[in-house]
């Protein structure tokens, strides 16, 4: 008999498993729907620049958001926790703005692919770069180190979507 508890618990926590997982949720909102201290730190953040979208994010019972905008054409995206806080703010940059080891450790990986994106994220005192290009078919993107080393390299089929 307590076998078939054990495989009817295991059964019961597969099934439960993906709920649990998809207890994040993310909804859009407008700059009016958020805290005031969310508000002050995003337009603080934004300065001038129309303000794209906001999303509130709820897992379990952490809420962020989500803001994003442009400056001189570049993304701007910032995280930012219920009280203000910044969390993370990931920049568009130009390969030009990157520092050298970064840059050469992109052209290096790249080869000959046309780089699509390049952006510079800030977690707390924690600074790294992602890069974007199109190799095979596929959507390739590497995070880097200040310092050009590559910590992550991933290669997705190309999602006609995103262009």
């Amino acid at each position: 008999m307590n076998a078939r508890w054990m495989l009817l618990s295991v059964a019961v926590a597969a099934l439960l498993l993906p709920v649990a997982c998809a207890n994040a949720k993310e909804v859009q909102v407008t700059i009016d729907q958020v805290p005031q201290a969310v508000r002050e730190a995003i337009l603080k953040e934004a300065g001038e620049a129309k303000i794209d979208e906001i999303e509130k994010e709820t897992k379990g019972d952490k809420v962020t958001y989500k803001a994003d905008w442009k400056v001189d054409g570049k993304e701007v995206e910032i995280t930012l926790a219920e009280n203000g806080t910044i969390l993370a703010r990931e920049q568009e940059i130009t390969l030009e703005q990157a520092p050298q080891a970064v840059r050469e450790a992109i052209l290096k990986a790249a080869g000959d692919n046309k780089i699509k994106e390049v952006s510079r994220i800030t977690r707390g005192n924690k600074t790294l770069f992602e890069a974007e290009w199109k190799a095979d078919g596929k959507e390739v993107e590497i995070k880097l180190a200040e310092g050009g080393t590559i910590l992550k390299k991933q290669a997705e089929a190309d999602d006609k979507d995103d262009d």
